[in-house]
């Protein structure tokens, strides 16, 4: 799933505060990465943040000094799914 899909799940099964709350997470979380990208732990190519009020994973990549958000998962899928 995308952000856009993460926020509308929330939306639909918690209500309006919490996917508020979530994408006001996310957006919280990049602004923290666009400050010091190189500071989460990597994972082969890939970097990874979780989220501190919900349940996932970011994992991104950084191309030419850009952050490049490759998956985003739930803390309990199968970690052989990860990039």
């Amino acid at each position: 799933m995308d952000l856009h899909e993460y926020t509308e799940y929330y939306y639909k099964n918690a209500g309006k505060k919490i996917a508020k709350n979530f994408y006001g997470e996310v957006r919280q979380t990049i602004k923290i990465l666009k400050q010091n990208p190189y500071f989460q732990i990597s994972h082969d190519a890939f970097r990874k943040v979780l989220l501190k009020k919900f349940p996932l994973i970011i994992f991104y990549t950084i191309i030419d000094d850009n952050i490049l958000i490759v998956r985003i998962f739930y803390t309990s899928q199968n970690p052989e799914k990860y990039p």
